[in-house]
């Protein structure tokens, strides 16, 4: 059982924690990148965040709610009448 399915105003710290530290990541590994020289902990970190962001992305799809289906074409679609 995942610990975040039972907390909702955790999991938002979670998600928005989550999107920070790839942000922070993004903007350092493209400014390393540009300077040359990519750091050891920035590879570590390359490969980790994208590991744990599939965990978080599991933990997302599990507590949505699925989208509400609507009317279907036939209902939209107005029956043909011969002029």
């Amino acid at each position: 059982m995942n610990p975040l399915d039972d907390h909702p105003r955790v999991r938002v710290w979670v998600y928005t924690a989550f999107w920070l530290v790839a942000l922070v990541q993004g903007a350092l590994n493209v400014a390393y990148l540009a300077a040359g020289d990519i750091p050891a902990w920035l590879e570590v970190a390359n490969a980790v965040v994208p590991f744990v962001g599939g965990y978080i992305g599991y933990t997302a799809r599990r507590n949505t709610p699925p989208p509400d289906p609507g009317p279907s074409v036939a209902d939209r679609v107005a029956p043909y009448t011969r002029p």
